[in-house]
């Protein structure tokens, strides 16, 4: 799991020119949403694709709001490893936020980290 203090977040605010900025720049392929530091959303490269057609607006006229994800799949500090993974293959997703149970971002499981646990076990 990645911890809370390493995960780029964006605010619902954010200008999507910046998200999109952002997340090439650190190679991510997609970050949560985080409002008063509650997970609100989750933005991702499928997010991203054709939104100009999708919204009939210009990507500089949009905020991540506009674009995320508001149904984020999450699970607590003290989920299994194999529970997240069938999460992440059954609903077709690429990471999983980890969330306290007040809603707060605590952390984040994509698939990298998985594959990471799966050769340490070996």
């Amino acid at each position: 799991m990645t911890k809370r203090d390493k995960i780029l977040a964006f605010s619902p605010n954010d200008s999507l020119v910046s998200v999109i900025e952002q997340l090439a720049q650190g190679r991510f392929s997609g970050a949560p949403v985080i409002q008063e530091g509650r997970v609100v959303g989750v933005i991702s490269e499928s997010d991203l694709i054709g939104l100009e057609e999708k919204t009939g607006k210009e990507i500089g006229d949009l905020k991540a709001r506009d674009v995320m994800t508001k149904n984020v799949v999450t699970v607590r500090p003290s989920a299994d490893l194999a529970d997240i993974a069938g999460t992440m293959s059954s609903k077709k997703i690429n990471r999983v936020i980890v969330v306290d149970q007040q809603g707060q971002l605590a952390g984040l499981v994509a698939r990298d980290d998985l594959m990471r646990a799966s050769i340490s076990e070996l």
